[in-house]
């Protein structure tokens, strides 16, 4: 991330909205990258670093949470434990139960040691499973990988229609940038007319919307106390986080405002670990849920492909267990049945279609035992008899998207 660092960081401190709280977490980087960090520490009073080992995405993301200005967590911290302040979490994530619980302040001792102003060290790999502080009720969130890169005006274009109206969600288009032609192109927009929207809720949202999927994460910024509804948080250990939060974050929102500017420019790199190609050498540094299995596949490829079927199967346990709750009402489970089907057949796709063509082992080797996980979710009633069904669909969706890009290298090569 080192080459890409510094691009992101000016983008985050030259904003021309100025009051933010802006939260740098370093995720067991093996680069010069927290030497950057540090370096911006310095320059700009407005950044807290957290210097953590690595984890992945989804656990950087969830200790960030815990350290926004104004929250118990950091306050003891800054004051290196000399106040009587004490820290309360909720009992665990993806639950409506509302009880708090203390965090002993031994076991804060232990775990986080402050640096210097502003610089925290933790030994924490994830922090979902042991502190959820409640969020703050007026602040919101934006958040930006460390590839990506602002536009300067995007938190002031988030801002300013606060200025109008309260919404919950403010949310944006943004570019691609491919690394290798340095071409922009802007994603395609949600809606049409391309200029603005406004949804009163996530149900209308969804019932307007023709996306099979909804990954959202650093596409606009939210409301933080809006993750206090389901204690939300970013499921750790799994690829394809921002789809199951950016599903309930919505479906829990009630007024979601669209605005067609381009906010953040958007990295597209074949080293990422989003956009990987066939590649057949592993990275020299992947998330630890990804080095563990490192040893039972033939090649980075096979082990993405993999774990991209057990992270669907995942999503779908998220959603299903929220379903089960009496806090749902009969529309959001509509949607969240819905979701699971497209993701149902997502994992269909990738573990018996993708993977077993790309690997030369057999099924027998599923080290994370999606095959246990599909013997659950099949249990669920509207997918017991339904099976064979998405099965076939999945099938058809993989000759339609390979018969689409024959078509389009056809067209590239007439062009010529």
């Amino acid at each position: 991330m080192e080459k890409y660092l510094r691009k992101c960081l000016d983008s985050v401190i030259l904003q021309t909205f100025t009051n933010l709280d802006i939260i740098l977490i370093n995720d067991g980087s093996i680069d010069t990258s927290l030497e950057i960090a540090k370096e911006y520490l310095q320059k700009d009073s407005r950044i807290f670093l957290i210097n953590k080992p690595n984890g992945g995405l989804s656990s950087a993301r969830n200790i960030g949470l815990e350290f926004i200005k104004t929250l118990a967590l950091r306050e003891v911290i800054e004051k290196n434990f000399a106040t009587n302040k004490k820290v309360f979490s909720r009992k665990k994530a993806f639950s409506f139960d509302e009880d708090l619980v203390e965090i002993p302040l031994t076991f804060i001792k232990t775990h986080f040691n402050l640096i210097s102003p502003r610089f925290v060290e933790t030994d924490l790999i994830d922090s979902s499973s042991l502190i959820l502080q409640e969020m703050p009720q007026d602040c919101y969130i934006h958040f930006l990988d460390s590839d990506d890169s602002f536009e300067l005006n995007c938190i002031y274009n988030c801002i300013k229609p606060l200025l109008q109206e309260n919404y919950d969600v403010i949310w944006h288009n943004f570019s691609y940038i491919t690394e290798s032609t340095g071409l922009s192109f802007p994603e395609r927009c949600p809606i049409k007319p391309l200029d603005t929207k406004v949804w009163n809720n996530g149900k209308e949202y969804f019932s307007q919307t023709k996306s099979k999927y909804t990954p959202w994460v650093w596409k606009g910024m939210f409301l933080a106390k809006k993750l206090n509804v389901y204690t939300l948080r970013f499921q750790f250990g799994i690829d394809y986080e921002d789809c199951d939060f950016g599903t309930i974050l919505l479906l829990f929102s009630q007024k979601i405002y669209f605005k067609n500017f381009i906010g953040i420019n958007y990295l597209v790199r074949e080293s990422s670990l989003s956009h990987f190609s066939k590649k057949e050498e592993f990275p020299k540094r992947m998330s630890i849920y990804l080095e563990e299995l490192r040893d039972n596949f033939e090649s980075y490829f096979n082990l993405k492909i993999y774990y991209g079927a057990y992270s669907y199967a995942k999503i779908i346990e998220t959603f299903y267990h929220l379903i089960q709750l009496p806090n749902i009402d009969k529309e959001q489970k509509a949607i969240l049945f819905k979701q699971i089907k497209e993701f149902f057949i997502l994992a269909i796709q990738y573990f018996y279609i993708f993977y077993p063509k790309h690997s030369k082992k057999s099924l027998n080797n599923d080290p994370k035992n999606i095959k246990a996980i599909f013997k659950k979710i099949k249990t669920i009633r509207k997918f017991t008899l339904l099976f064979p069904f998405y099965m076939l669909i999945a099938f058809a969706r993989c000759f339609r998207n390979s018969l689409a890009r024959r078509m389009k290298r056809i067209l590239e090569l007439l062009k010529r």
